[in-house]
């Protein structure tokens, strides 16, 4: 059964001092985004009402196989398009103006669930996604969100009244794995009972991330689902191995960042047929800019960037290059010398002791490509000397892998 669809606007979260400047970053991202959920895709569950049976009771488990009918819907409308293929729930987004929640409802509610599914987000956008696996007390959603760079947070989400809040988080984490491969993700949401308060904890590849308790919370459960937020159009998740488990699991101990290793695999930034791979431990410092998107391992000027704009005069040599650049600051100590990058002529220049507004000296590697008419396209490092060995490192990644 469809839920009605309406939209919401949501204000930005409460200030809270204890968020470092990165976070913040990622929290106003947030507030931009969760602007207008439109709700899609409830269906009801059709198994049994509570019992009191010993051990975790099975609500929901959906592995999407065989002809269907499904426990979640498949539609498709102006704004989002959800179906079944090759044993997967397919998400994609059509129109990322609205937020879309996709929610399977229970007959009878539950003191305690336990949610988990398997998701990938397939496309690789050049622009921040959010996917949230949550359970409903009525209109209100308690969620666990994933974005495409590997942070996660939990937040309370009041579909009717106009209002979210930020439980925990934001919290970069290496438990998640980057846009294009698979993270299992998991929440448990427990009502107060017998004295305990009610609780939501948050898992990600079987380690617990996150917890919070909230004050005067939930009495009990009667939904779970999805929450999908992008920032851009034609974003696509696939979903599988769905379940639910009425049952309270003890609040863990969660693992924090530094005690798990980030891995080997590289992140991947994708633009309108551009991209390059950046370490798996950065962070997008600046991707919602139509004209750049910058990355690097905290908040700073330590940094690799792309960027494009138009260029006032047509470039074809390297005086042309320098006159390009005259204001740019620093002294220029190699370069400009043509190159190619993937198969493209491009002119590579290095440049030394480049002041910044705030006084600080930095260094420069960049590389100016003009494959298309009136525009530089300038994949750039900029580094201070102490952090010139790992900026560096990132941007031979940057330019082994970059394509346009």
């Amino acid at each position: 059964m469809a839920d009605e669809r309406h939209g919401i606007n949501l204000p930005p979260p409460p200030d809270r001092a204890t968020r470092r400047s990165r976070r913040w970053v990622v929290v106003l991202v947030i507030a931009a985004v969760l602007v207008g959920l439109a709700l899609v895709g409830t269906v009801v569950f059709t198994g049994p009402e509570p019992d009191d049976q010993a051990g975790p009771q099975v609500l929901l488990d959906e592995d999407f196989e065989g002809q269907g009918p499904y426990e979640f819907v498949e539609e498709e409308d102006a704004f989002i398009r959800l179906d079944v293929s090759d044993g997967v729930y397919d998400i994609f987004i059509k129109d990322a103006s609205l937020g879309q929640p996709v929610t399977h409802t229970f007959i009878g509610e539950f003191e305690a669930i336990r949610f988990e599914a398997t998701v990938t987000q397939t496309t690789r956008a050049g622009f921040t996604t959010f996917f949230s696996i949550g359970c409903w007390d009525g209109t209100t959603m308690y969620g666990l969100t994933l974005t495409s760079d590997r942070w996660l947070f939990m937040s309370q989400v009041e579909m009717d009244s106009v209002g979210r809040s930020l439980l925990e988080g934001p919290i970069h984490h290496p438990a998640v794995r980057a846009a294009g491969q698979a993270n299992t993700v998991r929440i448990d949401c427990a009502s107060a009972s017998g004295g305990r308060p009610a609780a939501i904890s948050g898992w990600v590849n079987g380690t617990p991330i996150l917890t919070h308790e909230v004050p005067n919370g939930p009495a009990s459960f009667e939904r779970v689902g999805f929450l999908i937020k992008t920032v851009g159009d034609g974003t696509e998740f696939r979903v599988d191995d769905v379940t639910a488990f009425a049952s309270r699991f003890a609040a863990p101990t969660v693992v924090p960042p530094d005690d798990l290793p980030w891995g080997s695999t590289p992140q991947r930034f994708e633009r309108f047929g551009i991209g390059f791979s950046f370490p798996p431990d950065w962070v997008i410092l600046d991707g919602e800019s139509p004209d750049s998107f910058s990355v690097g391992p905290k908040p700073g000027i330590n940094w690799v960037k792309i960027a494009q704009g138009p260029i006032p005069f047509s470039v074809t040599s390297p005086r042309d290059v320098r006159k390009l650049l005259q204001d740019f600051g620093g002294r220029i100590v190699s370069g400009p010398a043509p190159v190619e990058i993937a198969g493209l002529p491009a002119y590579r220049v290095s440049i030394r002791d480049i002041e910044l507004k705030d006084g600080q000296i930095v260094d420069a590697e960049l590389l100016l490509f003009f494959f298309r008419p009136d525009t530089l396209h300038l994949l750039v490092c900029q580094y201070k000397p102490s952090a010139r060995a790992d900026v560096l490192a990132a941007w031979s990644m940057a330019r082994a892998t970059f394509h346009a």
